[in-house]
């Protein structure tokens, strides 16, 4: 939001100029600008003119994408065919070889890029034969027979096993669609409705029961025991009911929280630094994240090198309660040190010392990963970088240095506007710009653009680090030729701002705004008209939130 201070002459009166939606075609690599109603025949004609221009090398890039799409097709088709002939297959009644050469495709390319040795042969038999357990085929045998260089596959496939129940026995704790859920991610009426949605998989039962170990962990069984060996075929062997064997023993909960060492914080900030509710069940895994949470406490508050170590054995508890305490060792408070940067650019444009200078207002304050990753996210946003890494690394006199390692992006850029508005009518322009101006990383940039009201151009200059302080300035200097409804006029300026970001969402600045007004051409009565040649300043106040 601008609130200027004053502001001087105003523009020639005239019936206002009514703004409307922008309608038609428009293409844009850059910002635009638009307006009002057009002068239709200048428009219609210079539309045309557009179309016509554009149209013949957007169909010449057509019929080469057309061709480049027919290519890899015939290469795709060729590969596809010289793999066939590599690779048979006997005995499959329930996939097709397409379907099976689909589920290989990775030993297919080994296939067609090297020659077929028992090896690869062996392994092209063990993943069509997984293939087929995954389906529910668990007697399922796949053997190679190496022919010349060709591959046969001779599949047996065997009756395929549809999993019909899981039975849990020994469960007390936990609800059985729980465990349903955990086992095969659906319940027992929808097993019992789709039945092939659910092939019995040896693989697949025993990564379900490893869930529900987990789940049972989690909710502090820490001795608990899952076995999901028990299966019984029926039906041919093509129904398979699975018995889970559950033997869930005592439940541990959180017990007494202790905090040992030199703490050097108050116990509630401690606590509440856990980062975790540290009531009910007790988890190993839940515990070491209490750590973790509360060593990177530490770290946050300069204490780089701060250790947590923690000591909860269950089988220590009480009733039941697991005492936990963490003992801490801060050591020593690092403060922020020198920066060093790795320019691995093959020709780098940035000058060496641009990171060190961008980071200077950290050196000597207590070390803080939220203020480093506010600066570092602030140098991502410039664009000057492809790739840009920072390591925080310890040194002597309890400092911590900032090593960076950085590849600079392509600083120059070209872009064009075409476009068309209901008041500018047919628009057509282009900006080029260099974010890196002499290496200093700040961007300077020009811009023109031509419409059916007239021309103007402008140069750009940002500086977001003004003699290498948090100040930021920005100076615009621009031309301009207008035909508006019922007068002409030229018009040349300059605007600067100079601002600060005071808060995260608060800054303040200020502008100084100048130009220049000439009406060239009238059809206004003078006396309506005003001033035809006056110069416009402004001074004002600006706040951004």
């Amino acid at each position: 939001m601008r609130r200027p201070v004053n502001h001087s002459p105003r523009e020639p009166r005239t019936k206002a100029p009514r703004h409307e939606g922008t309608h038609g075609f428009r293409f844009s690599l850059v910002p635009w600008c638009h307006g009002a109603r057009p002068n239709w025949k200048r428009s219609r004609v210079l539309a045309a003119c557009a179309l016509l221009a554009g149209w013949a090398p957007l169909r010449a890039a057509d019929e080469n994408v057309s061709r480049a799409l027919a290519g890899a097709d015939l290469l795709v088709g060729t590969l596809k065919d010289a793999a066939k002939n590599k690779l048979d297959f006997a005995g499959n009644q329930t996939f097709t070889a397409d379907q099976l050469r689909a589920a290989i495709a990775e030993q297919i390319r080994e296939l067609q890029e090297n020659r077929i040795t028992p090896v690869r042969a062996d392994d092209t038999a063990f993943y069509v034969g997984a293939f087929y357990r995954k389906n529910g085929f668990s007697k399922a045998a796949v053997e190679y027979q190496i022919r010349g260089d060709r591959l046969l596959l001779t599949i047996v496939e065997g009756p395929r096993s549809l999993l019909r129940d899981i039975v849990f026995t020994g469960r007390t704790a936990l609800l059985e669609a729980t465990l349903y859920d955990y086992m095969i991610g659906a319940t027992r009426e929808r097993l019992a409705k789709e039945p092939d949605q659910f092939p019995f998989t040896a693989a697949e039962i025993g990564a379900g029961a490893d869930r529900v170990r987990g789940l049972y962990l989690s909710e502090g069984y820490l001795d608990v025991t899952i076995d999901a060996s028990a299966v019984q075929l029926t039906e041919n062997d093509t129904r398979a009911v699975v018995t889970v064997r559950i033997v869930e023993g005592p439940r541990c909960t959180f017990g007494e929280l202790g905090f040992a060492g030199d703490t050097i914080f108050p116990r509630e900030q401690l606590v509440k630094a856990l980062g975790e509710i540290a009531t009910g069940p007790f988890s190993p895994g839940q515990a070491m994240a209490m750590q973790r949470n509360l060593q990177s406490f530490y770290k946050a508050r300069g204490y780089y090198a701060a250790e947590v170590l923690l000591n909860a054995e269950p089988s220590a508890a009480v009733a039941g309660q697991v005492p936990v305490t963490f003992t801490v060792h801060p050591h020593a408070l690092f403060r922020f040190g020198d920066v060093t940067a790795r320019n691995e650019t093959e020709r780098p444009r940035l000058r060496a010392d641009f990171l060190a200078r961008r980071f200077a207002h950290l050196r000597g304050k207590v070390y803080d990963p939220e203020k480093l990753e506010k600066t570092f996210r602030e140098m991502l946003r410039t664009g000057l970088f492809e790739n840009l890494r920072v390591t925080p690394t310890p040194v002597a006199g309890d400092r911590v240095r900032l090593d960076f390692t950085v590849s600079e992006a392509k600083a120059k850029e070209l872009g064009f506007t075409l476009g068309f508005g209901t008041y500018e009518g047919a628009l057509a322009g282009f900006r080029i710009g260099d974010r890196d101006l002499f290496g200093r990383g700040r961007p300077l940039s020009f811009a023109a653009q031509y419409t059916q009201r007239g021309i103007s151009g402008e140069f750009l200059y940002v500086d977001p680090w003004l003699f290498d302080t948090r100040f930021a300035l920005r100076a615009r200097l621009y031309s301009q030729t207008r035909q508006e409804e019922g007068y002409a006029k030229n018009e040349f300026g300059f605007r600067t701002d100079l601002s600060r970001k005071l808060l995260p969402h608060l800054e303040l600045g200020a502008f100084l705004d100048t130009r220049s007004v000439t009406v060239t051409e009238s059809t206004i009565p003078a006396a309506d008209l005003g001033p035809t040649d006056y110069l416009l300043q402004s001074v004002g106040l600006t706040q951004s939130t």
